[in-house]
This record gives C-alpha cells, structure tokens and sequence, in this order.
C-alpha cells in the first residue's frame, strides 16, 4: 500500500472532499504522510476560482514533473472539470479525476499505481454524505448540502466545474449532522456553493436549519455563502431560523460591486439596494452580527465611479470581513472575453483603495467588542500557547493559556483588537 501525500486547495466543499478522500484511502489500506518526497502518490485537490490559486496549482505541478518525474500524481477537484487539456499538457501521465468522480479514488489510486493514466471527469453527481472521512479537526463537522450552482455569473467558472444545482436529501443531512456531533465535533459548518437557494421538494434552508437545530446536543451551526438574490426568497424564514442560539450570528454574503450596471453585466440578479436592504433586516434583528462579503475591483468596463459605489456600499453596510479580488478572466466565462479590460496597475490601485477603506472599517467594528464579556467555543490550537475560539457572532477570539482548551467552552472578556480578531482574557 502506498503513502499519500494529499493538498488541498480553496472552499469549504474542497476541504470536506479531502476528508472524504482520506477516510476511504485509509480504509483500503493506505497510508498519509505530510513529507512530499516521501509519498508514492500526491493527490491535489485543485480550486479553479481565482487566477492566483491556479496559477499556484499550475506551477507546483510543472515543479513536481520537473523534479519528482518518478511520483504518481493524480489532479482532483475542479481544475480538471474546467480546463483538462492544460493539465495534460503540464502532467501528460498524470491522473485526472473531477469534483464529481471522487468516490472512485481508491480506484483510481490503486490504478494510478499500476502505471494507468485515469481520466475521469464529468462524472454524473451523487450525494457525498455518509461516506468514511478523517476530519482536518475533529472538533468540525463539515456538511455539503448542495453541489453546483443555479446562477450564471459571467465571472465564475465554478458552474462550469460543479454543474448545476443538485440538492442532496434533508434526511441524509440531518445524519451527517448527528453522526458528527455524537463523535464529538462542537461546530456543523454547512457549505454549498449558495446555501439559500437549497430546495428539496418542499424544504428550504431555513426548514433544514430548523431541522438540525432540534438535534439534543451543546453544538453550533455555521452557515455558509449564500447569494442575496436566494437570500432574498427565504429572508423573514431566514431571519428567524437564526434565533436559535445553535446558529452562529454570522452571515456571508457577496457584494461583488456596488454599481447597478457592473452587477447586471456579472448577471447577478440583485442591486445594491436590495443587497443594503437585506442587511439591515438582520442587523435590526442581530446587532452585533458578523457580516462577511466578497467584492471583485477591476470587472470590466468599470469606471471609477463605478467602483467608488462599490467604496459607498461598504460605507454603508460596515461589513466585518471583506474578501477583495483583484479581477482576473476565468476560462470559458464570458467576462473574461469583455472589451473593456481593466489595466493591472488600475486594478491594483483600486484594491489598495478597498483595502483601506475595509480595514478602517474593521477596526471600527472590532472596537464595539471591548469589554464584552461572554462564552467562546475553542476549536483550534495557535502558536506560542495561543487558542483560537468563537463567540455567538463567529467573532475570532485569541487567548493565550499554556493548558488544553481545545473543544472547550470558556468565558473570556475582550480586552485588545485587531483588524482580524479579537484578544480575550479569561474569566
């Protein structure tokens, strides 16, 4: 049996995919081992999103062919999906295998071995729940609810990757969601490439959250990425599903631009406005919510105009974290072959501008959390005897204690901050 050296790239949904992978890798008797050059495979899990991270993928993978010739590779996740012919010429043995093929890893492991080249993409999708897994933390249970996506974002690249919106059964989640916290994970993180627009039959996000939060156990629900155009179909549902204390106060939640016109060209299907409107509702009812977004600077065709509304809306809202993409054309995505293009040292301006703006604004909001007093939950170990815990509102709070807190609840009071966490002392 071979040692596996296995990478992970992007999302939440990637990272749970590498679960997957190496709880059924183990139970077929295989091995992991964190050391590249002591692996007889490598296994990436590859992240399609952004230029950056594939350009970081692309180069590992010319460097792995230039320098271990003799090591089997296999390039899992979403890459393959999206642009295979590139892939071949870069690794031209190497295995292929996409998001949906997965399940078939032992398979193609043992084949891969064996000298095989296998390609297997476009896999027709099935539920991944219930499958043997090891956790990255055994204090989080990760759980798709969904695969693919129902928009049509003329950026995005990961529909052409996942497919369609495909909504896996309530019952199956609520299992997954049971079977984690009776092996002792403490936080359920729900991920989907758009957790609103889940649909099955007659259930939607805010019935499976209701669902789940009925399970009799100390645990907490993370609620990942939705869009605000599904958003706004659930929202008073919505909005009271988060009552309960099981669901961290915390929402994420794309801007990408704040201009009318650059939004209708993304073909996102909401405005600004109605982005603002939805975050007011929960704001009125959760105050001290965490608020998380995503903006692109330098789509194409944007003015500076343009991109000062998007400056206006994070004025307005005040969102807690701001994840700032410097715009790149993805393959087979119609903005990528848009006149127009933005210059790169245009784009890199406007992101320092966005930058910041975001981290005065972060900073702003962290200095509502001096002094408060309360429970976090710690879920992961720092360096130098640090802890890393959340509050109700997923606020990062860092402690440091030279005893193990790791999946404990402790009452801390915020005595410092930073742009990115908040430092606590226990009480």
């Amino acid at each position: 049996m071979a040692r596996i050296f296995i990478k992970t790239y992007g999302c939440t949904m990637n990272q749970h995919e590498s679960e997957i992978i190496r709880g059924i890798l183990k139970k077929n008797g295989h091995s992991f081992t964190n050391r590249l050059e002591d692996a007889g495979l490598i296994v990436l899990n590859t992240c399609m999103v952004k230029s950056p991270t594939e350009n970081k993928i692309l180069s590992l993978l010319t460097s792995l062919v230039k320098t271990h010739p003799e090591k089997k590779i296999i390039i899992a996740g979403c890459i393959p999906e999206v642009i295979p012919g590139r892939l071949e010429e870069l690794a031209p043995n190497a295995s292929l295998m996409g998001t949906h093929a997965l399940l078939q890893i032992s398979d193609a492991v043992e084949r891969t071995l064996e000298g095989e080249k296998i390609i297997q993409i476009h896999s027709k999708k099935r539920s991944k729940l219930g499958q043997a897994k090891i956790r990255s933390n055994p204090f989080i249970c990760i759980i798709p609810i969904s695969e693919g996506c129902q928009g049509s974002c003329t950026y995005c690249c990961v529909r052409i990757a996942k497919g369609h919106l495909f909504n896996y059964p309530p019952e199956e989640i609520l299992d997954e969601a049971r079977q984690g916290v009776q092996s002792g994970c403490k936080e359920i993180w729900l991920t989907a490439q758009d957790t609103a627009s889940y649909q099955h039959e007659k259930n939607r996000l805010p019935n499976l959250l209701n669902e789940i939060t009925s399970i009799n156990d100390d645990f907490y629900i993370r609620v990942g990425m939705m869009n605000p155009n599904s958003c706004m179909k659930i929202l008073p549902d919505l909005i009271k599903s988060y009552e309960s204390e099981k669901i961290y106060k915390f929402l994420h939640l794309p801007l990408q631009s704040g201009n009318d016109d650059i939004l209708s060209q993304m073909n996102r299907n909401y405005t600004p406005r109605e982005f603002i409107g939805i975050i007011k509702q929960f704001r009125s009812r959760f105050p001290l919510m965490t608020i998380a977004t995503d903006v692109i600077v330098g789509f194409p065709n944007e003015t500076e105009k343009q991109f000062e509304d998007t400056l206006r809306v994070l004025e307005a809202i005040k969102p807690d974290i701001v994840n700032i993409s410097k715009f790149g054309g993805r393959p087979r995505t119609k903005a990528k072959d848009m006149p127009n293009q933005i210059n790169s040292i245009e784009i890199k301006k406007r992101s320092r501008a966005c930058t910041t703006l975001v981290d005065k604004i972060t900073m702003e909001r962290n200095k509502a959390w001096i002094n408060w007093e309360g429970s976090i939950l710690v879920t992961e170990a720092g360096k130098d005897d640090s802890w890393l815990g959340r509050n109700f509102a997923y606020k990062s709070v860092i402690i440091h204690e030279d005893s193990d807190l790791s999946g404990k609840k402790i009452n801390v009071r915020i005595s410092e901050i930073r742009k990115s966490h908040l430092i606590g002392l226990r009480t």
